[in-house]
């Protein structure tokens, strides 16, 4: 763990500890940790502070879970253990600190969840960058709007990629770049046209953005993932994250269903933080 996460993680943790009915602070108080051993933490006592899973943010209220509500967004998660529906508060800011790797001017979003879209588009705002958005309910649109504006990148989820990829290389557009973003992806998603440059960059509903698939691994059966520096991994076949870039509603130690494995040795890109991802993982917690 770097130390400057560490530092970040715990200024997020001690301004959780000032409201007396923060989410983590309850669940923290109830594990026996109080806001000393918040500023005394080290990476060491890290791995003591509680787990929390998908469930557990889906039944706590959203003024628990929000520290601070700013300009952004309100997304929808679903819980499938909890059976419902939450809010988590992202502002343009943290939005802005995200990485969508792209290549070009004219990006178009075609993502099924319509959060995940939006939050997608508000990264291109924040750039600066006029993005336009799929309507993946209506085809014919999509397609008649690629080819006016002539866009020249895509950022696309797993699910969008056998709907649209054949009509979008049929009209010849000047792509430059596919970003699939996702938790699952499989090798239909490479087959657009050996100009393009392909990214894939994982990512959860609840969690956001982690990472990206190395390059030089894209044909492995489990390639490799370079997460965020904002981004912690604790690997197991049910991944820890922890998030240093998620402010409002934080994401403290989540228990994901990402099923990662570390790599002793360095990828081939020579990156050395590096973990080895599986392709049977699903796309949220429970």
């Amino acid at each position: 763990m770097r130390t400057d996460f560490l530092r970040r993680v715990k200024a997020i943790l001690l301004d959780a500890f000032e409201k007396s009915d923060d989410f983590y602070r309850v669940v923290y108080h109830a594990a026996g940790i109080d806001k000393k051993d918040i500023a005394q933490l080290t990476q060491k006592s890290f791995s003591s502070l509680p787990v929390v899973t998908l469930k557990d943010l889906a039944n706590a209220p959203y003024k628990q879970r929000c520290i601070k509500e700013d300009r952004g967004f309100n997304k929808l998660v679903f819980s499938n253990d909890a059976d419902r529906y939450f809010l988590v508060h992202r502002t343009l800011e943290e939005i802005r600190e995200d990485y969508v790797p792209y290549e070009g001017s004219r990006p178009l979003v075609l993502m099924q969840n319509v959060y995940e879209a939006l939050e997608r588009c508000l990264f291109f705002y924040e750039h600066r960058v006029l993005p336009l958005i799929g309507e993946v309910l209506n085809p014919a649109v999509v397609y008649a709007t690629a080819k006016q504006y002539r866009v020249d990148s895509v950022v696309i989820d797993h699910g969008s990629v056998t709907k649209f990829r054949e009509g979008l290389l049929s009209l010849k557009l000047p792509l430059k770049s596919v970003n699939v973003v996702d938790s699952t992806f499989s090798s239909s998603d490479l087959a657009w046209t050996k100009k393009l440059q392909i990214h894939y960059t994982i990512s959860l509903p609840e969690f956001g953005l982690i990472g990206n698939i190395c390059p030089q691994s894209t044909g492995q059966r489990n390639p490799v993932l370079h997460p965020y520096e904002d981004v912690y991994i604790e690997p197991s076949a049910r991944s820890i994250l922890t998030s240093a870039r998620l402010r409002s509603c934080p994401m403290i130690r989540y228990q994901s269903n990402l099923d990662l494995k570390d790599i002793e040795s360095k990828c081939l890109c020579e990156e050395q933080y590096s973990f080895a991802f599986s392709q049977k993982s699903s796309s949220a917690g429970d």
